[in-house]
């Protein structure tokens, strides 16, 4: 799993597209459902099954489910696509490093639209796939890898 990604430079999804990294995006995504169960169970108040194994304040697991609701969501939609589309030109999709006004750095991912190519819409009836979402799937595996 040993990348030679800089994420302080500008790359596409060819540099990082391999079979490693289908499965790592498979385990982040198992991994937030987990977390998504707990966050959906902590939701509740009074009716909370096992209220001494509480791991976010009521608050905190509400606004965790529909942050995490968002997120898997499109993750689902780029797992399918790199999945069922392994011969499509990854080189296409670009990422970056960018700040924001505040000085704190991101890595920004290219929502890749496929008006134009009839043989992707197909898929779902999807009109564009967000590889933004990758970005933090992206940050960790190269962490994990070096």
């Amino acid at each position: 799993m040993k990348t030679n990604i800089d994420l302080t430079k500008d790359f596409t999804m060819a540099d990082i597209i391999s079979k490693d990294f289908v499965f790592y995006v498979r385990d982040y995504i198992k991994e937030l459902e987990k977390d998504q169960k707990i966050a959906k169970r902590d939701r509740k108040d009074e009716k909370h099954p096992c209220p001494e194994q509480r791991k976010y304040s009521t608050y905190e697991a509400y606004c965790r489910v529909l942050n995490q609701r968002w997120l898997l969501s499109e993750l689902y939609e780029v797992y399918y696509f790199m999945k069922k589309n392994k011969d499509f030109d990854w080189s296409r999709v670009k990422f970056s490093l960018k700040k924001t006004w505040s000085g704190k750095e991101y890595l920004s991912g290219t929502n890749f639209s496929f008006s134009e190519l009839k043989e992707y819409r197909t898929l779902q009836n999807i009109d564009s796939v967000p590889f933004g979402c990758l970005s933090d799937v992206i940050k960790k595996y190269v962490e994990d890898g070096k």
